[in-house]
């Protein structure tokens, strides 16, 4: 029999932005804040789904809380996920944090301090330990190097 192959899902598949508009240029030079999309398409795993949205809505989420609301344990869904995306629910948990936290760090005014509250750290020190320690840079270095000048007029933000 031929090795049947699953396509193996990521972060992306299941994000939901914490950006509320863009703007967006059109041919003709028109611009205008265009919402961004707050959903996305389902992947046909009730569990990635579930995953995406539970965490889009609670960002301090822990992996037993998410077992626990599913009522599974965390190892269940450690090997769910392997399967699906190679990760276990701990990493996608914190992969799907990091990319949010891109995204303010990118695209907002939030100070790193309020960033930090958001995602229920406990001081700044351990938020900065928890990026630093996953993007090899700390946050304000990541913002210097990828916040546009221009940011405020580009993106709007919940």
């Amino acid at each position: 029999m031929e090795k049947i192959k699953f396509k193996k899902f990521t972060v992306k598949d299941v994000y939901i932005s914490v950006i509320k508009n863009m703007l967006k240029v059109n041919a003709e030079g028109w611009q205008r804040m265009v919402p961004v999309k707050k959903t996305f398409e389902p992947t046909g795993s009730i569990v990635l789904d579930a995953l995406g949205k539970a965490l889009h809505e609670n960002p301090t989420m822990t992996a037993e809380q998410f077992a626990a609301a599913a009522g599974a344990n965390v190892a269940t869904f450690n090997q769910i996920l392997r399967f699906l995306t190679g990760m276990d629910l701990r990493q996608f948990i914190a992969e799907y944090r990091m990319k949010q936290i891109r995204e303010w760090l990118s695209f907002t005014d939030k100070s790193m301090t309020e960033i930090a509250q958001i995602y229920g750290f406990k001081s700044l020190s351990a938020f900065s330990h928890f990026v630093e320690r996953r993007m090899k840079e700390t946050p304000v270095s990541y913002r210097r190097q990828h916040r546009p000048a221009n940011y405020a007029q580009l993106y709007e933000w919940e």
